[in-house]
């Protein structure tokens, strides 16, 4: 899945994916609170690994998740998750009729926070 936000700065792209401050859409047990303030990435990290979960009980099989985050700003690719200080230029490939970026850093994500 891919969540693209595109916009002049100022216009609320962050606000839209984050919503209010991210650490107060959950309680301090753990259990989200998402609602209709809540941004769209609290939101889908609540309906995916809700069905990862309903997966793992329906079919006994183990899902994993990992995520990565890249910007696109000027022409630039920058790796949101890459070493501090790695200013090394990000190269986009076609592989397989799908577009690549070589060494894109993924993170695995066992929760929703």
């Amino acid at each position: 899945m891919c969540i693209f936000a595109y916009g002049q700065t100022g216009s609320g792209k962050t606000y839209t994916m984050e919503g209010p401050p991210y650490s107060s859409t959950f309680q301090t047990d753990g259990d989200s609170t998402v609602d209709e303030i809540s941004g769209i990435l609290p939101r889908t990290a609540e309906f995916i690994f809700g069905e990862i979960g309903r997966l793992n009980k329906q079919s006994g099989k183990q899902y994993h998740l990992e995520i990565s985050s890249i910007e696109v700003y000027c022409d630039n690719v920058k790796d949101l998750y890459g070493q501090e200080g790695n200013n090394q230029e990000m190269q986009l490939v076609t592989v397989k009729n799908k577009v690549v970026i070589q060494g894109q850093t993924w993170r695995k994500v066992e929760n929703v926070k």
